[in-house]
């Protein structure tokens, strides 16, 4: 029994992980499985991910989100510490930009392009990640949509 305790353990990070993104997907209407394709391209889902950009504004977290969101997310109580110490947040996060995009663009790869601009590649390797599943590990060569 206290193998089978010690698995629970270890196994819990992961469904905490998958609820996070079916319910901020549920929350805003959006597909769980694209919002997993998002932090995979973004950081490999690293939760701890950094990154600074070339306009020195600063992406964090899983989904990497982007500093330019920092003072209206204060309004509301969030902070860059609470985006890289909880997961969930900022799988929610996340989730909320994208959707402000669909607001504006529709359901449409335009939304999604719309979540990092500026990178003229970007749908394309969100489409790989969605299509193949990567974030499982089990990426297949990505053959690029024809365009």
């Amino acid at each position: 029994m206290p193998r089978l305790a010690v698995l629970l353990l270890l196994a819990s990070p992961l469904c905490a992980q998958a609820w996070c993104f079916s319910e901020a997907a549920r929350e805003y209407s959006l597909p769980p499985d694209l919002l997993r394709a998002i932090a995979h391209v973004e950081s490999r889902s690293r939760a701890d991910a950094l990154h600074v950009n070339r306009d020195r504004s600063e992406d964090v977290g899983a989904m990497q989100i982007n500093s330019v969101h920092f003072p209206l997310l204060k309004t509301v109580g969030i902070d860059r510490t609470m985006l890289l110490t909880d997961p969930c947040l900022n799988v929610r996060t996340g989730a909320w930009v994208l959707a402000t995009g669909v607001k504006k663009h529709g359901y449409t790869w335009r939304a999604v392009a719309s979540y990092n601009p500026g990178d003229p590649g970007y749908i394309d390797r969100v489409w790989d990640a969605y299509r193949n599943r990567a974030w499982l590990g089990q990426a297949k060569t990505p053959k690029r949509p024809a365009s």
